[in-house]
This record gives structure tokens, C-alpha cells and sequence, in this order.
């Protein structure tokens, strides 16, 4: 499947997805936009290069900042901003740490899906920034 086709394909009026940050970038993120960055995020998704990373759960995200931002995705769609985005993949960072530990020699080694941290099945990544007219504080 394309999570990107799907993504967009499945946006509706009340589509929205959330980026949590500390307070004292909300003024300067509501100004701005958000802007992708390229930040070490773990093994799974240290690749992925300038992104913006939401989640359609707002819940999921309170450990990343105290401050919750929503994105209006569906008035993104309506104005035609509609950067490539993708998903997380749980697996990938278990398989990552089986290769590791196969190179050091662990040959025993089996990761389970233990809900690495920072992987979250409801992750959406933007490859792009996203300007402010799609962004409102939502605590």
C-alpha cells in the first residue's frame, strides 16, 4: 500500500493530525509555520532527512513537548499544500537491532515488537514544512 496516497486519498472535512513542542516555540511555530527538520529520531527513522513529524492521536505526542499543535489537513488538501508523508515502521527498528546484534556476535538475539520508543503506528511524517494558515494551539 501507499500510505501517502492513502493519507491523502482519505483526508475529509474533519481531517486533522498534531505536533506536540515546548511552549516557547508555540509563538514562533504560529508565526511561521512549521519547518522540517532534520534531527536524530533513532534507529528506524534517522534517514528519513528534513520532515515534520504529527500524529493523529493527540494523546500519543504529550511526551514530546507541552504544548499541542493541530494541523488542518483537510484545508492543506483544499489549497493544493499537500507534501509526500509516510508512517513509522515498528518493524523496521526490530530488525535493525537483530542486524546490530547479529554484528556483535549475538546470534541468539530476537527483538520482539516492545513498542520501541518513539515508534507509533499513528505517526505521520511530512516531508515538507507546514505554513501557519493549517496550524492552531490546541493546549
Amino acid at each position: 500500500p501507499d500510505f501517502n496516497e492513502d493519507f491523502w486519498g482519505s483526508v475529509t472535512e474533519n481531517s486533522r493530525v498534531y505536533h506536540a513542542t515546548q511552549s516557547e516555540n508555540v509563538e514562533s511555530i504560529l508565526a511561521t509555520g512549521l519547518n522540517a527538520a532534520s534531527e536524530t529520531r533513532g534507529l528506524s527513522n534517522r534517514f528519513m532527512g528534513d520532515s515534520v513529524f504529527t500524529s493523529t492521536n493527540p494523546e500519543a505526542i504529550s511526551s514530546y513537548g507541552d504544548a499541542v499543535i493541530e494541523i488542518n489537513v483537510w484545508a492543506m488538501a483544499q489549497s493544493g499544500h499537500m507534501p509526500t508523508v509516510s508512517g513509522e515502521d515498528p518493524l523496521s527498528e526490530d530488525q535493525q537491532r537483530e542486524s546490530i546484534a547479529h554484528k556483535l556476535g549475538l546470534e541468539d538475539f530476537r527483538s520482539e515488537d516492545r513498542g520501541w520508543e518513539g515508534l507509533d503506528p499513528d505517526t505521520v511524517v511530512f516531508s515538507q514544512g507546514i505554513p501557519p494558515q493549517f496550524l492552531k494551539l490546541l493546549s
